[in-house]
């Protein structure tokens, strides 16, 4: 037998022992921490479930609350219930609820006068006369409007709703309500595998488990943990086990207060882990023995060329793929060296490969939104050390999804390449960055250029954009919108100015200008806008919002036909708002649909009483292309029309020719459907949009508004004034009247009428006016129009005498 010290002066032994040592290192090193981040990752996978759970339950309450108050509402709008309380009809009052209730199938209704007295009840323990058992909700609902707590009643849990019923004030208090019971907890569990329970302190401080999917034993542990005000997460002990816990208030009013509490047991969720663990173990000592084998097989024969396949290997490693292994003799080294070298040809070639598809797009050939991200980057951190301005040019194809439908999506493609080439053209600098961001969007980073420069670049574009492009044999006309920024000015960050360039894109987009410069009052997070939408939603609550008219005139007679109805805003801070100043804002995050809303409805009214006074106007309502597209308008406005006796005939509805085309199958829709109840249709502001007659044949439309800024020029611009010509008579041609906005003088007047135009409407007459001042001007309009006409006649009558 070998002296030991002789054993380990081997190479071989030395190589094995060290292998064998450092693999169960590292097998125990990476087994303690497996284990040890399995537990964690457990853990926080229970943390994360309950989190989810927890907005899962918090989203269904609300669901429920949320249904609550509605059905509520809608029973305190019942002009029958309302009604049965002025009456004090007891048996109406409590039909009615009953009724209301189990339409939502709610547990509890109940009716309470304003002094908290129950008048009717689905309750038998609180009968008429007796006192409303929460009088801290009706002190929260007579300042919120509504009030929404978990209650105990008749020791089971209840999630209640309170709301006021007015005539116009409060008069009385409505209260619908849910019980929550054991087989809702049961449910969650089956939907969530979370064990969930409520439990309550009255006002006595007494804690109860209101209910729960725990065994009725485990309650006193459940409430001596969960009710001693802990952290809202836990590690609880019930029954001996271990679980995650997430304590959620649902509810507190005064000292009562309802808590829910999510539990997940910690055996359950590490129980497949555990699995792995095993497995784990198995794994290492099945290597280990392994390792052994194969050690003593093969140490023989990688002493001597260990080093040179190391030191390739090394050189592979740091990105040095230029020298190759050399390779001798025919053996399994020498097998493993020739390896080395195709793996080394392999890996460049697959990492230049991965470097091309990392930073360019596929398509274009250009840089992608990756490259131009880690280029802005560096060049914003330049720009603010030095001081000296870069901007952004962010481009969107306006169209290109109609072109998509048309032509397929592999002349869209083509298209893309095709615009590619075209901006490559205008960015000639090195410098710069063309990349293509996804879909129909392009960037351009200018890293030494300030706004004079970008402004330069953007026209450029535009213009190289207008002539159309050949895409097999097919021309196509695509436009584009742009947004710049410029750094520092916009932002000091890549993402920002991403940002505030693309608000500047989709403001180009709205205004269809071809390019904006971003400007800090588009920016939807300033503090002056996000007040906004709380503000309008308060305008049409308090009825803040005004509608101005404008005459619209006959040419042929001068009567005044009709009038088109106009927004504006009595701010209570900001005084007078013209509608340039919100209905942008409104439009961009889709408020607009309830302000057209509250427009058609005072129109409407005012419509129906103009007729009842004997004043024969039409009204033009305005609508946007998120009115068209949003639904129940058509409902909503036959709706109105019924509500307020007003005949289809007296009413013109308006769209532009952008609201149409954004998104036309379904706008034409929903004008066909309005077009059939009898509505008149007319397209406004013709000729600022990139629709034709012959797509207008397809539209159900009665009239045609030619824009404004054709008419104001058309006595001094030769092109301006064949253009209304050449409107008015194919107009004509094809049945619709024609309606002139912007007539500002006699001129323009005279002109019109020799152009047979129909109607116009401008400043020439007067300005948008108040109702009360609009009325005032057409008594007066109408008494000057009879005199001259009076006038008229009796010149007329005396020249035949003298003749």
């Amino acid at each position: 037998m070998k002296p030991t010290s002789f054993v380990f002066r081997s190479l071989q032994a030395r190589i094995l022992t060290l292998f064998v040592l450092l693999f169960l290192v590292v097998q125990v090193l990476g087994f303690s921490f497996t284990v040890r981040t399995i537990s964690d990752n457990a853990r926080a996978q229970l943390r994360e479930e309950l989190t989810v759970g927890e907005r899962l339950f918090g989203r269904q309450m609300a669901q429920n609350g949320q249904r609550l108050i509605q059905a509520a509402n809608i029973l305190s709008g019942d002009f029958g219930f309302r009604e049965a309380v002025a009456t004090n009809a007891g048996e109406t009052i409590a039909s009615a609820l009953r009724n209301h209730g189990s339409r939502i199938h709610a547990d509890i209704t109940m009716y309470a006068d304003l002094r908290g007295k129950i008048i009717a009840s689905s309750v038998p323990a609180m009968a008429a006369g007796s006192a409303f058992p929460f009088p801290a909700m009706i002190k929260s609902a007579e300042n919120e409007d509504s009030a929404v707590s978990i209650v105990q009643l008749n020791d089971a849990p209840y999630q209640l709703v309170i709301v006021p019923l007015k005539a116009p004030v409060a008069i009385g208090w409505i209260a619908f309500g849910f019980r929550l019971n054991d087989r809702d907890m049961s449910d969650f569990e089956a939907l969530t595998r979370i064990k969930l329970s409520v439990i309550t302190r009255d006002a006595a401080s007494h804690w109860s488990v209101a209910a729960s999917n725990f065994q009725a034993p485990l309650w006193p542990e459940l409430i001596a943990q969960a009710g001693t005000n802990p952290p809202p997460q836990l590690l609880m002990t019930l029954g001996g086990e271990e679980y995650e816990s997430r304590l959620s208030t649902l509810s507190q009013q005064g000292d009562s207060i309802a808590i829910a509490v999510l539990q997940r047991s910690v055996n359950e969720a590490a129980a497949p882990y555990r699995k792995l663990q095993t497995t784990l173990l198995i794994l290492t000592l099945g290597g280990l023995g392994l390792l052994l084998a194969g050690s003593m097989l093969v140490s023989q024969r990688i002493v001597r060329p260990v080093r040179e396949l190391a030191a390739s290997a090394k050189r592979i490693e740091e990105g040095d793929y230029t020298q190759a292994v050399e390779v001798r003799g025919h053996d399994e080294i020498a097998e493993l060296g020739s390896a080395l070298n195709h793996m080394r040809g392999a890996i460049s070639a697959r990492e230049q490969r991965i470097i091309q598809l990392a930073y360019s797009d596929e398509l274009t050939a250009l840089p992608n939104r990756a490259m131009f991200m880690d280029r802005l980057e560096q060049a914003v951190k330049v720009s603010c050390r030095l001081g000296r301005p870069m901007s952004v040019l962010m481009m969107d194809l306006d169209r290109f999804k109609l072109i998509n439908d048309a032509l397929g999506h592999q002349r869209g493609d083509e298209v893309l390449r095709a615009v590619g080439q075209r901006l490559a053209g205008v960015v000639a600098r090195e410098s710069d960055t063309l990349a293509r961001l996804g879909g129909d969007e392009f960037a351009i980073l200018l890293p030494a250029d300030g706004a004079d420069g970008a402004r330069m670049i953007a026209q450029r574009i535009v213009h190289a954009m207008e002539q159309p492009m050949t895409v097999q044999e097919v021309a196509v006309d695509v436009g584009i919108s742009i947004g710049i920024v410029t750094a520092p000015e916009h932002g000091e960050d890549a993402a920002t100015l991403m940002r505030r360039a693309d608000i500047a894109m989709y403001v180009t987009k709205r205004n269809g200008n071809g390019w904006t410069h971003y400007h800090r009052s588009f920016d939807g997070q300033s503090p002056d806008r996000l007040s906004m939408l709380s503000e309008m939603r308060r305008a049409i609550e308090m009825d803040e919002f005004v509608l101005y008219y404008q005459p619209k005139v006959s040419l042929l007679t001068g009567e005044v036909n009709g009038a088109e109805a106009l927004v504006r805003w009595t701010h209570p801070d900001r005084g007078f708002l013209p509608p340039d100043q919100f209905i942008p804002f409104a439009e961009q995050t889709g408020f607009i649909t309830q302000i057209t809303r509250w427009v058609l409805k005072a129109a409407f009214a005012q419509c129906a009483e103009w007729w009842r006074q004997g004043r024969a106007l039409n009204i033009a309502v305005n609508l946007s292309a998120r009115d068209l597209h949003a639904p129940g308008l058509v409902d909503y406005v036959r709706d109105q029309l019924k509500e307020h006796g007003v005949q289809p005939e007296w009413v013109t509805l308006e769209v532009t020719e952008s609201a149409v085309m954004s998104d036309a199958a379904r706008a034409l829709e929903t004008l066909e459907v309005l077009h059939k109840m009898g509505l008149l249709l007319a397209i406004d502001d013709f000729g600022t949009g990139y629709s034709s007659f012959a797509y207008l044949k397809k539209m159900p439309v009665d009239e045609l508004k030619i824009d404004k800024s054709f008419v104001m020029d058309m006595i001094l611009d030769r092109d301006d004034a064949a253009i209304v010509r050449s409107v008015i008579d194919l107009s004509h041609n094809m049945g619709l009247k024609v309606t002139a906005e912007g007539a500002e003088n006699d001129a323009i007047i005279q002109s019109l009428v020799s152009l047979n135009c129909d109607l116009a409407q401008g400043y020439h007459w007067t300005p948008p006016l108040g109702q009360g001042e609009f009325e005032l001007w057409l008594d007066q309009y109408s008494h000057q129009r009879r005199s001259s006409l009076s006038e008229h006649a009796s010149e007329s009558f005396d020249r035949s005498k003298l003749s």
